[in-house]
């Protein structure tokens, strides 16, 4: 049998070819006789870049004698193993991201962390201390017929023209109570969403009615029957207290959706977030991950105005770069509600109308699709 040395030959002079990665980790002269698994830390040592994603490190020995075991711990793993060890314990903790200059929810908009107030089973929030203003004699909008003909914007139109609507005798509204425009109230008779489908994620220009784009005819319409100045507006998917919106004239419909969308822009400080339970956490930045994506995919569909395509390379680059750009601006109010992303109804807390303001509740859902 032939003993060969490091460089390939053997002990009877004959040469005999050794392949490169058998010569750079040949057992040095001091490891032969051993056991095929007990080497010298220094056999260890590479001669050559290694083929594997670890690296060979060696271990400082008192003397040959301690020669031991070869085992994993003796290598350092890629830096995939470690950052996967970070976020083993909560993979979505790190990867929200809060822009350091933010002002926050708090201090932004009109609601606080401080006014958290329990929203049953009425999230009315008759504890309020705010007067409702005095409100002036309104002159009823002229209505005109939307072009599109649609019967729910007739209905729309007839709501209008009386100060009056006839009620199931089951319902609690009562008949001199103020009403949400048709486009925004659930159906009385089969208790379906409002009409206007719309994602709070997006401009309220993005809201269609049956899958056509809602009319400026409607826009400018009231909100509310008697028309109003001044509304409170509370989300009950929300820990924060009402919002308050203003108009010189009347609350329109596109008043009210742009100040809700507003509103739900606002950004989410660190402080907040992490005031938020761990389950609670994930689900932001879930939310906060997809609505991220759904803007790139609409900015790329807006660009090339067509239905976004994942197999175009164009549309992707187009929505990655829009996607990261988003992400850069930090989670917002709106992640706060999870997947309920559809606006369902705008009702008024007829629980609570005995306050000195009434509160309106506008309730979100998850997409029907």
């Amino acid at each position: 049998m032939r003993s060969f040395d490091q460089s390939g030959h053997s002990s009877s002079g004959d040469s005999v070819s050794m392949k490169p990665e058998q010569r750079a980790y040949a057992p040095s002269s001091s490891s032969r006789g051993k056991s095929k698994h007990m080497h010298d830390a220094q056999d260890f040592i590479p001669r050559s870049p290694p083929s594997s994603p670890y690296e060979f490190v060696s271990k400082e020995v008192s003397s040959p004698e301690h020669s031991r075991d070869f085992e994993l711990s003796d290598r350092i793993p890629s830096p995939a193993y470690s950052i996967s060890d970070e976020f083993a314990s909560n993979p979505f903790e790190r990867h929200a991201f809060f822009p350091s200059s933010s002002v926050g929810v708090t201090e932004q908009s009109a609601f606080g962390v401080q006014d958290h107030m329990s929203r049953f089973p009425s999230p009315a929030y008759s504890s309020s201390d705010e007067s409702a203003p005095e409100v002036a004699q309104i002159t009823q909008p002229q209505i005109t017929q939307p072009s599109y003909g649609l019967d729910v914007m007739s209905r729309a139109a007839q709501y209008y023209a009386s100060s009056q609507r006839l009620l199931r005798p089951s319902s609690p509204i009562a008949f001199n109570s103020p009403t949400a425009h048709p486009l925004l109230e659930t159906s009385i008779l089969t208790r379906e969403g409002a009409s206007l489908c719309w994602d709070v994620r997006l401009a309220p220009s993005t809201a269609t009615v049956r899958s056509l784009t809602l009319a400026c005819t409607e826009r400018s319409l009231p909100a509310t029957n008697p028309p109003i100045r001044c509304m409170k507006v509370a989300l009950p998917q929300l820990p924060w207290k009402p919002m308050t919106i203003t108009s010189e004239n009347y609350i329109s419909c596109s008043d009210l959706l742009s100040e809700l969308y507003a509103s739900l822009q606002k950004v989410v400080r660190k402080e907040e977030y992490d005031g938020f339970s761990k389950d609670k956490q994930i689900k932001v930045v879930h939310a906060y991950y997809m609505r991220c994506e759904r803007v790139g995919q609409l900015a790329a569909e807006e660009r090339f105005n067509r239905k976004f395509d994942c197999t175009s390379r164009e549309h992707m680059e187009e929505a990655e770069a829009v996607r990261k750009t988003e992400q850069q601006k930090g989670v917002k109010l709106v992640d706060c509600v999870f997947d309920s992303t559809e606006f369902y109804s705008l009702v008024p807390d007829v629980q609570n109308d005995g306050a000195s303001q009434l509160t309106w509740i506008v309730t979100l859902s998850p997409p029907y699709s």
